[in-house]
């Protein structure tokens, strides 16, 4: 029994592992404050605008996604591209709706650049479990630990 154990074990931990990944470059993100005022920069993206405040918002912007909604998928996202991609279609939303210049547009761009290192360390993480083959089950096989 224990062969078939180790197998799902393994096919699991390929997409087990990234809600965690996710989870903490969204703190990492959250937490960030602009340099020069100390402003927390992720404010205005944690939920989207209201809709009777910018209805032409939803005219605008044919995807509209928050953080917030980002976040609640994060167990379904199955690849780190996915989830990326989510991040840089929020980002690009509000270049679009405001302008170039706009503490929101420049908010995007730091953002942006403060998101663009996490995929790279979230894919390097996720790229240490598979490559490695069989040897990565036996280090974090709950069995191997608890004897």
């Amino acid at each position: 029994g224990s062969h078939k154990e180790e197998k799902k074990q393994v096919k699991e931990e390929d997409v087990s592992g990234l809600p965690w990944l996710f989870d903490d470059a969204l703190k990492r993100i959250r937490s960030y404050r602009a340099p020069d005022s100390g402003r927390v920069v992720s404010l205005l993206f944690r939920d989207l605008p209201d809709r009777d405040e910018y209805p032409d918002y939803y005219e605008e912007i044919a995807n509209p996604i928050s953080m917030r909604q980002i976040q609640s998928r994060h167990a379904s996202y199955a690849t780190v591209d996915a989830w990326a991609n989510d991040w840089l279609v929020m980002l690009q939303n509000a270049r679009q709706y405001n302008e170039e210049g706009s503490e929101v547009y420049e908010d995007a761009e730091a953002l942006e650049k403060l998101f663009l290192a996490e995929p790279a360390q979230a894919k390097n993480n996720v790229a240490k479990g598979p490559v490695t083959g069989g040897n990565k089950t036996s280090n974090t096989s709950p069995a191997a630990s608890s004897t």
